[in-house]
C-alpha cells in the first residue's frame, strides 16, 4: 500500500512546476537588470563625453567663459531627456564638476576651491555622472542596500584658449 503511494506520480508535475516557476522568474528578472545595468553604464558614458564635448567644441570662447554649473546642468537635462531615444531620465542623473589646475593636480584629487566655472581657458575640468538604476528582481534588496545601483561616468577635458 506504501508503495503504490510512492509510484503514484500524477502530482508531481504540478509541484514541480510551482517550485521551479519563481526561481525561472527571479532569474529572467535578473538578466533584464543586468542587461539594464550594462546599458544604463554604456549610455551615462556617451552622454558624459556629448556634454564635455558640447562644452569644448560647440561653444564659442565668450559664451564658454561665461557658463556655470547651473547651465551646464539645464544641459545635461535637456539632453539626457532626448538622449538614446529616452532611456536616461533625468531624475536619477547626478552631475558633479570640479576644475583642477593641471592633470596632476587631478590624479591626486585636490580641485581648485570655489565653484568650478567649466569654461575657463586652459582648466582641467571634470564632469562625473552618477546615473541611479532602480531593480527589477525581488531579491535585490539582499544584494543591494537600496535595491538600486549607481553607474558612474568621469569625463576629464582640457579647455583651449
Amino acid at each position: 500500500m506504501i508503495f503504490r503511494l510512492f509510484r503514484d506520480r500524477t502530482a508531481v508535475l504540478p509541484i514541480e512546476f510551482a517550485l521551479i516557476i519563481p526561481v525561472m522568474f527571479a532569474l529572467v528578472l535578473g538578466i533584464v537588470d543586468v542587461s539594464r545595468v550594462l546599458l544604463a553604464h554604456n549610455l551615462v558614458g556617451q552622454l558624459a563625453t556629448d556634454l564635455s564635448d558640447h562644452v569644448r567644441f560647440d561653444l564659442g570662447s565668450e559664451s564658454r567663459t561665461a557658463l556655470s554649473v547651473a547651465s551646464i546642468r539645464a544641459e545635461l537635462d535637456m539632453r539626457a531627456a532626448t538622449f538614446a531615444g529616452g532611456l536616461i531620465d533625468p531624475e536619477m542623473l547626478r552631475l558633479s564638476m570640479a576644475r583642477y589646475s593641471d592633470l596632476a593636480a587631478f590624479v591626486n584629487d585636490t580641485p581648485e576651491a570655489g565653484d568650478p566655472l567649466p569654461g575657463q581657458p586652459n582648466a582641467v575640468v571634470s564632469y562625473r555622472l552618477d546615473y541611479t538604476v532602480p531593480l527589477m528582481t525581488p531579491f535585490a534588496g539582499f544584494l543591494y542596500d537600496s535595491g538600486d545601483v549607481t553607474r558612474t561616468a568621469v569625463v576629464v577635458v582640457k579647455n583651449g584658449r
